[in-house]
């Protein structure tokens, strides 16, 4: 095995350098309907251990448990401390089996294959960047090892294994980011992962395809939790909805049938939650975790429980115009003084009277179905009956 690496001439949008090359001697394949399924071959313990502690190696937190701001507010893998020292002590009292390390290069839906196989020399190269499946945990207890015999292996009684001796199975794909999705769902059957993870990962339902595309091509795009089923507003999380509340609302509120339901359902959103991110930009844009904590003070633009009422509105226009035509016109109305009673201000202000249904005595918002369903109503009735609306809102 080994890998050249060239000047970094750029990174793709997972930050992969795309010119690292590298190459995996002794390779066997396997191959299904006259097509390469999975590159197989073994290298040390030591050179996993580099490949991946340099990044030539990646862990693709779309692809995996997901990822979580540390206490630094840099970005890390979502692991398990005891899983990785479980693995650790296995291996220094050598009853370690060494279970295959699953990775996997990633194509669009077409493309020719990225890795070239040399027959002749049983080896294959690329340049794409290669991506953990299944194996975070023990890479990372690879490098502890690895970390260790450097430290200590010159010393007189030292008894751990060597990693360089100890060779270490791979199993190598080539796969679209949703075939790798499937694969590891499938891994997660097996696994710790979170059920909201789990569903993330489930490419194969109507609603999580929509979801997906909200993910990849709306301005929503790096503001969704799909770890977990609520958004702390303290701590690191910088998120601002949960993918388990977008998932649910489409299948209450639009129930997708057809590829082509979802088609139109995912256009009309991405240009609804589009104008909504461009409206609310100084709560919803990109900024940092401090700056929207600051913008949670005034409004509820981005509680959580807002989404609800987001979701039903977007039904409500979804109705009269799928095309989305005039979208950017209603959602403005979300941002124009209301008058309720002898309150004036912004329909979503903190200070509006109708979120004093939904609201702690600290200020922080009820989260419950019952809340849930106030948001819906109310969100539906703004958009679709304005009349009515400030009616029953002065009645409050």
């Amino acid at each position: 095995m080994s890998v050249v690496e060239k000047e970094i001439g750029s990174m793709d949008d997972s930050g992969v350098d795309v010119n690292k090359e590298w190459e995996f001697n002794d390779v066997s394949i396997t191959t299904i309907n006259n097509e390469i399924s999975c590159y197989n071959f073994s290298i040390p313990m030591s050179s996993l251990s580099q490949l991946y502690t340099e990044n030539t190696i990646q862990y693709n937190y779309e692809l995996q448990r997901g990822c979580k701001l540390n206490k630094k507010n840099q970005l890390v893998p979502i692991s398990s401390a005891g899983k990785i020292r479980e693995i650790f002590e296995s291996i220094k009292n050598k009853s370690f089996f060494g279970n295959v390390i699953t990775l996997c290069v990633l194509r669009e839906e077409g493309e020719e294959n990225p890795i070239y196989w040399d027959e002749s020399n049983n080896t294959i190269t690329g340049n794409s960047g290669i991506f953990l499946l299944d194996g975070h945990h023990r890479c990372m207890a690879f490098k502890k090892v690895c970390d260790m015999w450097n430290k200590y292996k010159d010393k007189q009684g030292f008894n751990l294994v060597n990693p360089e001796l100890w060779n270490i199975p791979v199993h190598l794909r080539v796969l679209t980011t949703n075939q790798a999705k499937k694969l590891f769902s499938e891994y997660c059957k097996g696994l710790k992962v979170s059920k909201v993870r789990q569903e993330f990962l489930d490419v194969n339902t109507l609603k999580n395809d929509i979801v997906s595309q909200l993910m990849e091509k709306s301005e929503l795009r790096g503001k969704i939790e799909t770890y977990a089923t609520n958004i702390k507003s303290s701590g690191t999380n910088n998120n601002i909805v949960t993918f388990s509340l977008l998932s649910t609302e489409i299948q209450r509120l639009f129930a997708p049938k057809t590829s082509n339901e979802v088609k139109n359902i995912a256009e009309f959103l991405i240009k609804f939650f589009n104008a909504l991110v461009e409206e609310f930009s100084y709560s919803m844009g990109c900024m940092s975790i401090a700056e929207r904590k600051q913008a949670r003070l005034s409004d509820i633009s981005i509680e959580l429980m807002t989404f609800y009422g987001y979701m039903s509105m977007a039904r409500v226009l979804y109705e009269k115009d799928q095309k989305g035509e005039n979208i950017e016109e209603n959602i403005r109305e979300l941002n124009k003084p209301i008058q309720i009673k002898d309150w004036n201000g912004r329909f979503l202000s903190r200070e509006n009277p109708l979120w004093n249904h939904i609201k702690k005595a600290d200020g922080g918002i009820i989260n419950n179905s019952s809340m849930q369903g106030y948001m819906r109503k109310v969100f539906t009735l703004f958009a679709s009956d304005k009349d009515r609306f400030y009616e029953l809102a002065n009645m409050i």
